[in-house]
């Protein structure tokens, strides 16, 4: 196949004379003029060409296209204006010099990143080459139009453009291009994350150019085909990678070992296998220094940086962010400058430099900024781009119909003069009015996005709104439910009485449940709500579950029962989401269901006709309209018939248990008629079913195992006293009486209240909620941690709050514990009476160690052992038989000199220090919900058996690890 430069395929026989009349008038020049003898340049050779030939036989339109095809990639503009030149030439300009001008044209257009522009220009060359019956050329401007497509976000233009060619391609017997379309279409389905479809196709470009006998091409499907992998199985991406290393070796530019070795370290990094990152990357590393690609060697020091900050040394990530940013500085490149910022900000950080750890954050923020603003700029200038784009191509429309009318004319006889008159009047008209629906066009198309920007910042706004409602019921609902639990725990309260405080405490959890509910859909929108997984045994999930709701369906006169096979279903489930799912749909059955009617549950194995595990709930109850039945998964959605009204109800749960099928690639189907019941029917795919040994769903510690009491340190005498700082009077002054019994407590609305207070009072503990007016939380936590005599006070944070991001901040403010409204009254008193012992026995050791010996060394350099001491718990965590003996040979210290110190800065002892560092790591892991199982917890944070670990949780807590799953 003949191909001019490296892009355009040329006709075999016209195009083929018109380059070896150009090289044949090159040769005569060559020898006539010194100047192009001299030139070095291809470029210039065929401009002094084009300049001074005057030979009528070398076709002028092929020298432009040779200059146009030369300068496509090096120089777009100049490439675009030779191929310009070509189409301007009128009558001389044959169709095939049109397809191939067209086609240098979208691709100066596509190098610049103006795809509209370069589309239209691309579909003006496939007309050409259609009708010229050019196959080969008309497939190899439709992937660029695919290309083109996808760049512009048009993805079902992209594949209906792509799969068309492929049919064409198969049609012809072309392998090289049905390798290169498969690729195209592979890559469009691995971007919408459709992995299978992608592996499949990626597969077929493979083998097209084994056939073909393309290598390039082999290595490129085959890069291609392990990205497809690394979205479901890194493994899988691993082996791929490794057999492109091994087969297509021979083939590797520099650039290609970079980006390969990238893409193994990224890979790695992924798996958390740290030194195989490193090695590919310091591999990618030298290969980027043989290759003129500054940005790219930048981003490989950032990644070495993100691996350091990984592995917790932060000299090196110094040492390769630094580099990254110099790079990223020079080029102004904002992107990765604030991101090389964040890496040192956090390494100097861990470094204990925290001027320079300062400096970096405050860079990080600006150039931040900068990338949002630039984000703005360029979608305005873009869509700018795109309105003047439009008027153009319309411009240029009418001229090319009015001078394909001209040629026409031109041959026809003299008497058809005044037609072509009359002819030319008509067009001029018809172009108005083209030109004028077009404009209108435009304006309804940008009418229409602005109304669309419209409606979705209205619904983002929604989300938010009913995001930050969820978290200020949390508020009123501690001040419900801390007195009902308070009542509920009185043993003189008549029968009668306790019914109803059951009651509220009943519709109270109802109510916690359905603002959990919507920050799991805020969560879902993030992208922040993950699977855990594990092999789950279904039959006794469901049966879990039915039991829960026997008593509500005995209350309501609903009969429910629970079908299911003789043979075990284990699947690799999220176990607490799928009894949300179940929950939903059982609760809405039988909510749904008049008395004497009933609710079944049945689990239905995969048969060969249906490979889906499927468990259908039916109720006999009201039904749905076929009005409402399409929308019953939209969120906040409720019937609208005035006799639904009755049952109330959020209009989230359905939507959240459709969203979390989903996650499990899972689909939750309704069947419904009005007075006829309806049937709901949640579809797992079968490739969940596993043969491992299922897990237990819920673990729960002995009760007689648990110590429920809490022992205060206080007496009637000698009160420790309180420090209580929150801006809700009724929250204020519920927390003030539950502390009264036992402690001092003073008050203050905020923190610029608390502040001078402080001085008079010198509290034993403080209390505060985060979001006040003035001065929230966490600024008047920084302020006391400040300061040298109330740096030790201890310091609990309340807030409504519950995500894991405003829970690390507190912490990392010094915060000494964080507790979510609504919470358990003993949770509080165990956790304040903890905390106020434990300063006791450090101030008491302290006083004792003055009295010892005088002190030696400054305060600062106390913490930083204390930071060292911390730091080998929590590398040594998981192992159970780690001692203080181990810990103090470690940190090369004497036991007693261990000792001492330990109890100087904490109160604690060495082995009460390791326990309590492993129990705050695990209510870490049971607030996030990291593990699957209790068990799980235990084990990971280093303690032997389960009881041990509740009993000490409960202690130090006030809560029992169960009631976290």
């Amino acid at each position: 196949m003949t191909t001019v430069g490296s892009k355009i395929p040329v006709h075999k026989h016209r195009m083929l004379c018109w380059i070896m009349l150009v090289l044949l008038v090159t040769c005569m020049l060559w020898c006539s003029s010194p100047l192009i003898a001299q030139s070095s340049s291809k470029t210039d050779s065929l401009v002094h060409l084009l300049e001074r030939s005057t030979n009528p036989s070398v076709k002028r339109t092929a020298i432009l296209l040779e200059l146009s095809n030369w300068l496509s990639g090096k120089d777009p503009a100049k490439s675009r204006g030779y191929a310009k030149q070509v189409l301007e030439e009128g009558a001389t300009a044959t169709d095939e010099d049109r397809t191939w001008a067209y086609r240098l044209s979208g691709e100066s257009y596509y190098d610049e990143n103006k795809n509209d522009s370069a589309l239209s220009e691309f579909q003006r060359a496939r007309k050409y080459s259609r009708l010229l019956e050019m196959t080969d050329e008309t497939l190899g401007i439709a992937t660029r139009i695919s290309d083109t497509q996808r760049n512009l976000g048009n993805i079902e233009a992209a594949f209906e453009v792509a799969f068309e060619a492929l049919s064409l391609a198969d049609s012809v017997g072309n392998h090289a291009r049905i390798g290169s379309l498969h690729s195209r279409i592979g890559e469009l389905y691995r971007e919408q994350n459709e992995t299978d479809k992608a592996i499949l196709h990626l597969k077929n470009a493979y083998e097209a150019y084994s056939i073909a006998k393309r290598e390039r091409g082999m290595l490129a499907s085959r890069v291609n085909l392990a990205l497809a992998y690394k979205q479901k199985d890194a493994e899988k991406a691993l082996e791929t990678y490794e057999g492109v290393l091994t087969e297509f070796s021979h083939l590797f530019t520099p650039w290609d070992s970079a980006r390969i070795y990238s893409n193994l370290a990224n890979i790695n990094l992924d798996l958390e296998r740290y030194p195989e990152t490193e090695a590919y990357l310091m591999q990618a590393l030298e290969c980027h220094t043989r290759i003129d690609k500054p940005i790219s060697l930048a981003y490989c020091y950032k990644e070495l940086g993100e691996l350091y900050i990984r592995t917790d040394r932060p000299e090196r990530v110094v040492q390769y962010a630094s580099q990254a940013l110099q790079m990223a500085n020079r080029f102004e490149h904002t992107s990765l400058q604030y991101q090389s910022s964040k890496q040192l900000s956090d390494a100097y950080a861990r470094l204990g430099n925290f001027a320079k750890a300062y400096r970096y954050l405050e860079d990080f923020m600006r150039f931040q900024d900068e990338v949002r603003n630039t984000e703005k700029i360029e979608l305005s200038s873009e869509l700018e781009a795109r309105y003047a784009t439009a008027q153009k191509e319309q411009k240029i429309q009418l001229q090319e119909e009015q001078l394909a009318r001209q040629e026409a004319e031109m041959n026809k006889e003299l008497f058809l003069r005044n037609a072509l008159i009359g002819g030319v009047v008509l067009l001029l008209v018809l172009g108005v009015f083209i030109y004028r629906n077009a404009q209108l066009q435009v304006r309804k198309k940008n009418e229409i996005k602005q109304f669309a920007d419209k409606v979705q910042e209205l619904q983002s706004t929604q989300s938010r709104w009913f995001t930050n409602i969820a978290h200020e019921l949390r508020t009123p609902l501690t001040l419900i439910l801390g007195p009902i639990q308070n009542l509920r725990k009185r043993p003189e309260m008549p029968p009668t009485l306790r019914s109803e405080v059951d009651l509220a405490k009943k519709y109270g959890d109802q109510l916690i449940n359905q603002v959990n509910e919507i920050l799991e859909i805020s969560r879902l929108e993030s992208g922040k709500l993950v699977l855990n997984q594990r092999p789950i045994d279904l039959i006794a999930l469901l049966k879990q579950v039915v039991a829960s709701f026997e008593s509500y369906a005995s209350e309501k006169g609903v009969m429910l029962s629970l079908q299911y096979g003789s043979s075990p279903v284990t699947m690799n489930l999220d176990s607490n989401k799928v009894i949300t799912i179940i929950n939903n749909l059982v609760s809405n059955a039988i909510k749904f269901t008049p008395a004497n009617n009933s609710v079944s549950i049945e689990l239905k194995e995969p048969t060969k006709e249906d490979d889906t595990v499927r468990v259908a709930v039916k109720d006999s109850g009201v039904g749905i309209s076929a009005k409402n039945l399409p929308y019953v998964f939209d969120r906040f959605y409720q019937a609208s018939q005035a006799k639904d009204q009755h049952y109330g109800g959020s209009g989230v749960g359905l939507t959240l248990s459709q969203e979390l099928a989903k996650l499990h690639q899972g689909l939750i189907s309704v069947i419904s008629e009005i007075g006829q019941g309806s049937l709901f029917t949640l579809s797992l795919p079968s490739i969940l079913i596993t043969h491992e040994v299922p897990e237990s769903i819920i673990e729960r510690e002995s009760a007689d195992e648990v110590d429920t009491g809490v022992i205060l340190s206080s007496s009637e005498n000698s009160r420790p006293k309180i420090l209580l700082v929150e801006d809700h009077p009724d929250m204020r002054s519920y927390i003030r009486q539950l502390l009264n019994s036992y402690y001092d407590v003073t008050e203050a609305s905020n923190g610029i209240h608390a502040l001078n207070k402080l001085e008079q009072l010198s509290p034993d503990l403080i209390i505060s909620d985060v979001r006040m007016p003035e001065m929230d939380g966490l600024d008047f936590a920084r302020k006391v941690k400040a300061k040298e005599k109330y740096r030790f006070i201890p310091f609990i944070n309340l807030t409504a709050h519950a995500n894991e991001k405003d829970r690390l901040l507190a912490l990392k403010t010094g915060v000494d514990d964080y507790l979510v409204k609504p919470f358990d009254a003993e949770e509080l008193l165990a956790r304040v009476n903890n905390l106020i012992n434990n300063a006791q026995e450090r101030r008491q050791a302290i006083a004792e160690l003055t009295e010892e010996q005088p002190e030696k060394g400054d305060l600062s350099h106390d913490e930083k052992v204390m930071a060292g001491l911390e730091r080998l718990v929590w590398e040594n965590m998981a192992e159970s038989s780690f001692s203080v003996a181990e810990l103090g040979q470690m940190a090369a210290m004497s036991t007693s000199s261990l000792n001492r110190h330990v109890k100087k800065m904490t109160g604690l002892t060495p082995g009460q220090l390791i326990r309590d560092i492993r129990l705050q790591r695990a209510i870490e892991l049971l607030e996030s919900n990291q593990l699957g199982s209790i068990s799980e917890v235990v084990y990971e944070v280093g303690f032997e058996d389960v009881s041990s670990f509740s009993r000490l949780f409960k202690k130090r807590f006030g809560r029992s690890p169960s009631s976290y799953k």
